[in-house]
């Protein structure tokens, strides 16, 4: 049997088991987020419809025109929901119990971060338009978050995106990491907790969460008319107010009170951080 990482839909992994001393390291105090299973419907394009209605009829305050951006992100969370249908993930992905999602796989170091194509691979952790917090923890099992003894859940909209990490990558924080693989934001379908979702990066989600460097890659489902961006300014041009949405999601998801969005970052920053994160994580075997 191989050991050799799973490149994307061409290869599949039954039974692999991560080789020693690959576990992911445990994050500092601070949470990570989650996704609406079973939505349907073009989510971006009709968010983006209700903004650009609202900002037409609103006069005064626009109180009226915040309201549909509400309504705009959650129906961007549901955008053509499949089920994970087309995204092969890996195997042997079930419930061990309420709390913890198990694969036949070490979720942080069986997957290969890039594929010859261009494409990266994310793990999801927490599927588009759901709220609950998940996380591949420290021996690349998904566990459910806690904040004392009650599960974790965003007290905001669902998740405008499939929320997951970039398996075999390490982030030092000398290179402005936070000893954790890179986090990544992936606009498409709603894809499972625990499937692998091949993706394009386009670009980095600039944050400070308490203070500290948090910045997220922005990527855009390779099985998706989304792939067509080839940048943010380009998912900007093809689907206007849809950084716009990320960037209200983002700022206010927790509160709006810890977390700071700076801005983008471009397409070759997010691309040099993921070579230089999973340098780091090869650095650390």
């Amino acid at each position: 049997m191989s050991n050799s990482a799973w490149q994307g839909p061409e290869v599949a992994l039954a039974g692999f088991e991560a080789p020693k001393g690959t576990r992911r390291e445990e994050r500092s105090q601070r949470p990570r987020t989650p996704g609406l299973r079973g939505a349907r419907g073009d989510g971006l394009e009709t968010a983006i419809m209700q903004i650009q209605v609202s900002s037409a009829r609103s006069r005064g305050p626009s109180v009226a025109c915040a309201g549909l951006l509400a309504i705009a992100l959650a129906t961007l969370a549901c955008a053509g929901s499949t089920g994970g249908s087309g995204h092969p993930g890996v195997t042997g992905v079930r419930q061990k119990n309420a709390n913890t999602i198990v694969a036949n796989q070490d979720l942080t170091s069986a997957i290969l971060a890039k594929n010859s194509d261009g494409t990266i691979n994310v793990v999801v952790e927490v599927p588009a338009g759901t709220n609950e917090k998940w996380e591949v923890n420290a021996q690349g099992v998904m566990v459910r978050e806690f904040t004392g003894n009650s599960p974790r859940t965003i007290r905001y909209l669902p998740y405008p995106g499939n929320y997951g990490m970039v398996p075999r990558t390490f982030l030092d924080p000398k290179h402005g990491g936070d000893n954790a693989p890179l986090d990544a934001i992936v606009i498409g379908p709603t894809v499972p907790r625990g499937h692998v979702i091949r993706a394009y990066p386009i670009g980095m989600l600039r944050m400070l969460d308490h203070g500290e460097q948090d910045d997220k890659i922005l990527a855009v489902s390779a099985d998706s008319h989304f792939r067509s961006a080839l940048d943010v300014d380009q998912l900007e041009q093809q689907f206007p107010g849809s950084t716009l949405i990320l960037k209200t999601w983002f700022s206010n998801y927790s509160g709006g009170k810890d977390q700071i969005v700076l801005g983008f970052g471009s397409r070759a920053s997010a691309i040099q951080i993921i070579d230089l994160a999973s340098q780091d994580f090869e650095d650390r075997q």
